[in-house]
C-alpha cells in the first residue's frame, strides 16, 4: 500500500516540537522570567487547577470564585487548560464507542500496553534515549510510578466521559424554550418541574412539533464544540510535561534551573539536564520528543493496542478499531500533534507505524535497559515456580511485537530462554486458554442475561484498583515539572521494610485478582461443557448439571474475589507512620 506520507514529511517532522507548548514553557523556565523555581511551583500549582476545573467546572465560571481568580491571574498559561474547541473531524459516537472497549476488556488492554505499546516504543532507537535521559525508568525503584502514570493516562482518556464534547449551550431546556417562544411567541412557556410548559394562549394551538424538533437540532448542531474531560486535562498536562523535557534537553545548562549539591547525585529531570554539557544531538536523532516520535507513541496506543487485543483472541469489528484510533487521533491533536501525521483509517495507521518503525526501529543499549525494567516489573507478579517467571514477559513481548522486533530489544539470554521448545510449549496452552476464552465469551457468555453487563462492571473496576496499586511513594505527583517538590524524593517513612511491605501487598492483591479472573475463564468453559453436554442429549444430563453447577460456583467466586476481596486488600495498603502517600 502506498502511504500519504513521503520521507520528506516525515524528516521535517523529526524536526520540529510542539510550537505553542515550547513557548509557553520557554517563557514559564527563561531566566527572563525571573524566578525560575518559583515560575516552576506556579504551573505546577496551576495543573492542580486544571484537574479542579474538571470535577468542578462551574468553579470556573463563577466569576469571584478562587478558582477563576487563580486561572485569570495565571493568564495565557491557564487558558490552555480550558476547554479546547472540537474540530469538525471530531466525532462524539466514536470517542463513545472506544470507551465502550475499554470498559468491557480494560485489562486485556492494560496487558497489551505493557507487552506491546511500551515495548514499541523503545524499539525507536533515534527517540529512546530521550526517554532514557529521564534517568529513572530504568531503575527498578520508580518503575511501578512509571507505569502508575502510564496507566492512569490511558485510564483518564478511555473511560466513559474522559475524553468528550461540551457544547456553549450548557442548558438544553433553556435553548428548547427559545426555540418555543420563537415558534409559540403567545404561549408563555415556562419551566415546569423537569420540563416546560405553556403557560397561556390557545391551547388548542400550538407550535408545530415538528418545526420545534428541526430548529432545536438545528441550534444544538450550530453551538460551538469543545473538547473537554478527564483525558483532557491529562493530555493536556503530558503536553506540557514534554515541552519542559525537550527544552532541557536542547538547552542544557539553563540558567536558574536546580542543581544538585556538589558531589551529589541529582534527584529530579531538572537538575539531571542542568548538568549536561553537551546540547542534544539534533543532527542524528532529530528534537527531543518530536513530531514524528510522538506521532508513532500515539501509534502505539491507538493502533498496537486493539491490534494486540485480537492477537490475544478478543475479535474486534473494524468500527471498533478505528474508534479506538480516532480516540488517540483526539488525544494526539489536544497533545499538538500535527494533524497531518495522524488517521484514524485501520489501513492508513498500519502503514504510517510500518513507516516509521523501518526509519527509526532497531536495537539500542538504551531499549533494551528500558525493555529489561517493564520485564523485571512484571516477573514481581509471575510465580518463580519451574522458572516462569524468567520466561513469561518475554514470551509475552514476543507473541506481540514478532520474534524479530522483539529480539531487538530483549537481552539474547533471554530472548534465547523464551523461544526455547520446551517454554514455547508452555506457552502455547496459555496463549490458546486466553483465546478460547474471549471466543466463549463473544459468542456465548455475552449473550446472557446480566452474565454480560456484571463482567463487564467488575472487570472495569479491577483495572481501576490495579492501576492504583503501582502508585509509588514518593512526593513526586504524575505530571509535574519535575522540580523541587515533585522531584523523585521517598517519602518520609518509606523505609527499605516498608517498600517491601508495599510489595508483598501488590502481589497478594495482584494474586487475588488474577483467582478472581481464573474463576470467569472456568465458568465460561464450563458453561460451553454444560451446552456441548446439552446437544449431546439425555444421556449426558449428569454431566451438563455438573458443568453448570461448577460453571455458577466458580462465577460465584469470581464475583466474591473482584468484588469483596480485591476492595478490601486494596483497602489494606500500607501506610506511612508519620504521613500518608501523595504521589
Amino acid at each position: 500500500m502506498t502511504s500519504r506520507w513521503t520521507a520528506d514529511t516525515l524528516m521535517q517532522a523529526r524536526r520540529e516540537g510542539d510550537r505553542d507548548g515550547d513557548a509557553i514553557i520557554e517563557r514559564i523556565l527563561s531566566p527572563r522570567s525571573g524566578d525560575n523555581n518559583q515560575n516552576v511551583r506556579g504551573y505546577n500549582h496551576l495543573l492542580d487547577l486544571a484537574t479542579v476545573m474538571v470535577t468542578s467546572p462551574e468553579l470556573a465560571l463563577v466569576h469571584d470564585s478562587l478558582l477563576r481568580r487563580d486561572l485569570d491571574e495565571s493568564g495565557e498559561v491557564g487558558r490552555h487548560f480550558e476547554p479546547m474547541p472540537a474540530p469538525d473531524w471530531v466525532d462524539e459516537n466514536k470517542l463513545k464507542l472506544a470507551s465502550a472497549v475499554w470498559e468491557t476488556d480494560s485489562i486485556l488492554a492494560i496487558a497489551v500496553l505493557y507487552a506491546s505499546s511500551l515495548p514499541a516504543c523503545y524499539l525507536m532507537k533515534k527517540g529512546v534515549p530521550a526517554l532514557y535521559e529521564t534517568d529513572k525508568l530504568a531503575e527498578q525503584t520508580y518503575i511501578f510510578q512509571r507505569i502508575y502514570e502510564t496507566g492512569m493516562m490511558l485510564e483518564n482518556v478511555m473511560k466513559a466521559g474522559g475524553l468528550k464534547v461540551v457544547r456553549d449551550n450548557s442548558h438544553p431546556q433553556e435553548l428548547l424554550a427559545e426555540v418555543l417562544r420563537t415558534h409559540d411567541p403567545d404561549g408563555q412557556w415556562v419551566s415546569h418541574y423537569h420540563g416546560l410548559r405553556r403557560a397561556a394562549g390557545d391551547t388548542d394551538k400550538g407550535p408545530d412539533p415538528e418545526a420545534v424538533c428541526r430548529d432545536f437540532e438545528a441550534a444544538t448542531s450550530a453551538a460551538t464544540r469543545y473538547i473537554w474531560g478527564d483525558g483532557y486535562i491529562a493530555a493536556r498536562k503530558v503536553r506540557f510535561l514534554h515541552s519542559a523535557m525537550r527544552l532541557m534537553l536542547q538547552r542544557p545548562g539553563l540558567s536558574g534551573a536546580p542543581r544538585a549539591a556538589a558531589g551529589g547525585k541529582a534527584q529530579s529531570f531538572m537538575e539531571n539536564a542542568a548538568q549536561r554539557t553537551a546540547a542534544w544531538d539534533t543532527a542524528t536523532l532529530g528534537v527531543p520528543i518530536n513530531q514524528e516520535d510522538l506521532a508513532f507513541v500515539l501509534l502505539t496506543f491507538g493502533y498496537l493496542i486493539p491490534k494486540g487485543m485480537e492477537t490475544w483472541g478478543r475479535a474486534l469489528p473494524r468500527a471498533e478499531k478505528e474508534a479506538f484510533l480516532h480516540l488517540w487521533r483526539v488525544v494526539g491533536h489536544v497533545m499538538g500533534i500535527r494533524d497531518d501525521l495522524m488517521t484514524d483509517n485501520l489501513d492508513e495507521a498500519e502503514g504510517l507505524y510500518d513507516q516509521i518503525l523501518e526509519r527509526n526501529g532497531g536495537g539500542s543499549d538504551e531499549g533494551r535497559i528500558l525493555t529489561t525494567a517493564v520485564m523485571d516489573f512484571l516477573r514481581s507478579y509471575i510465580p518463580t515456580n519451574f522458572g516462569i517467571d524468567k520466561i513469561l514477559p518475554a514470551s509475552l513481548i514476543i507473541d506481540q511485537l514478532g520474534p524479530s522486533r522483539a529480539g531487538q530489544i530483549i537481552e539474547k539470554d533471554t530472548f534465547r530462554a523464551a523461544r526455547n521448545p520446551l517454554a514455547r510449549a508452555c506457552y502455547f496452552p496459555l496463549r490458546t486458554t486466553v483465546k478460547t476464552y474471549y471466543w466463549l465469551r463473544d459468542h456465548i457468555l455475552r449473550h446472557l442475561p446480566i452474565v454480560g453487563p456484571v463482567v463487564t462492571h467488575i472487570t472495569s473496576s479491577s483495572a481501576n484498583t490495579l492501576i492504583e496499586s503501582w502508585r509509588g511513594s514518593f512526593r513526586r505527583k504524575p505530571f509535574y515539572i519535575p522540580m523541587d517538590a515533585t522531584r523523585w524524593v521517598q517519602q518520609r517513612g518509606a523505609t527499605p521494610e516498608f517498600q517491601q511491605g508495599l510489595q508483598r501487598w501488590r502481589q497478594h492483591l495482584f494474586n487475588t485478582m488474577a483467582a478472581g479472573l481464573a474463576s470467569f475463564v472456568v465458568s465460561g468453559f464450563s458453561v460451553a461443557a454444560a451446552l456441548t453436554f446439552f446437544l449431546l442429549g439425555m444421556g449426558w444430563r449428569h454431566d451438563r448439571n455438573l458443568a453448570l453447577s461448577l460453571s455458577v460456583g466458580a462465577f460465584a467466586l469470581a464475583c466474591y474475589l473482584l468484588t469483596v476481596r480485591v476492595p478490601k486488600i486494596s483497602d489494606q495498603r500500607p501506610t506511612f507512620d508519620h504521613e500518608p502517600p501523595t504521589a
